[in-house]
């Protein structure tokens, strides 16, 4: 799925990977502010690593006090408003489509769709991440915390297209390489080989996409 949808579709998601990787090894490594930089530069590609700053944010707080933790949140708010801005000044709508793209798009097969034709609603799924969240913000800090949140944001998100999964790679080879149990990267293997599977058309040598553009 990486070859596929980074050097095949040249989707940006690579940058993400590359950027968020950056910015939680840094973050571990005790480099506070480049983390934070790298942590933007990861959102500004890509939004949805945004879901890791709250738990940042309270792990730093709890580790190192309010200064510290006010100043990576200054980092990420200015470069975030200095890269923005050309964008903003001619229009809202580079911050505010975000708010109405699940109105927009809708690309998520797993427990969200569920819920959804439960319900009849995306609000639902909203709560359940909302309040998923909450409680996994009073947990101890942690790769696998990290991992965890990302999987219950593709569960309830309700814009999940395959190379948005990608952004959990460098979490778990990080957790890998620092509990030096590399059995969790199996998992992720399977999973990654089965959503690409699914990308051909049965009977056909043709990509699913491919044969879409023709």
């Amino acid at each position: 799925l990486l070859i596929l949808e980074i050097f095949y579709s040249g989707h940006l998601d690579g940058f993400v990977i590359l950027f968020l990787f950056l910015s939680i090894y840094l973050y571990l490594k005790r480099k506070y502010f480049l983390s934070s930089f790298f942590l933007t530069i990861s959102v500004l590609t890509k939004i949805y690593p945004i879901i890791f700053l709250p738990f940042i944010i309270v792990d730093l707080f709890k580790k190192r006090g309010l200064q510290k933790t006010l100043i990576y949140l200054f980092i990420f708010l200015s470069t975030t408003v200095i890269f923005y801005l050309p964008f903003i000044t001619k229009s809202p709508s580079a911050i505010t489509r975000y708010i109405f793209l699940a109105g927009e798009q809708e690309f998520n097969a797993s427990l969200y769709r569920y819920l959804y034709q439960i319900f009849g609603s995306h609000s639902i799924s909203y709560l359940l991440f909302f309040v998923s969240s909450l409680i996994l913000l009073t947990k101890k800090f942690s790769l696998k915390l990290l991992i965890l949140m990302g999987i219950t944001y593709l569960a309830f998100s309700p814009i999940v297209f395959p190379w948005h999964t990608l952004f959990i790679i460098p979490l778990i080879f990080l957790e890998a390489k620092m509990s030096k149990s590399f059995s969790i990267i199996i998992p992720l293997i399977i999973i990654q080989f089965l959503i690409t599977f699914s990308y051909f058309e049965p009977g056909e040598k043709l990509l699913r996409e491919t044969l879409l553009n023709l």
